[in-house]
């Protein structure tokens, strides 16, 4: 079973930076570098809550979270962020410094 830094394909964990942090589970594959950490947008689960607060679960598992809003592509359309610094953690753990 492949592992990076100690997570293993199929756990749970934290997608992390200064704004905030989304869980997701982990695929642990050797197309994506050791180094890098790539997540999906717009994760949901349609068995959780529709109604606010919950709205399926949108705010606990949306990357979104972790990019800023508001810029703009010299084009004018879409932000511009393609990547940014992140750690990442089991969601077991209670955070990066158990990591």
């Amino acid at each position: 079973m492949m592992t990076l830094r100690s997570i293993t394909d199929g756990e749970w964990v934290w997608v992390e930076n200064w704004m905030g942090r989304a869980r997701f589970r982990a695929k642990v594959t050797p197309v994506v570098p050791p180094w890098m950490v790539m997540a999906t947008h717009g994760w949901w689960f349609p068995e959780r809550k529709g109604a606010e607060p919950e709205l399926y679960g949108v705010w606990e598992h949306n990357v979104n979270q972790l990019i800023p809003m508001g810029a703009q592509g010299k084009d004018g359309l879409g932000a511009p962020i393609k990547h940014l610094l992140c750690r990442i953690y089991r969601a077991t753990e209670g955070g990066p410094q158990d990591a």
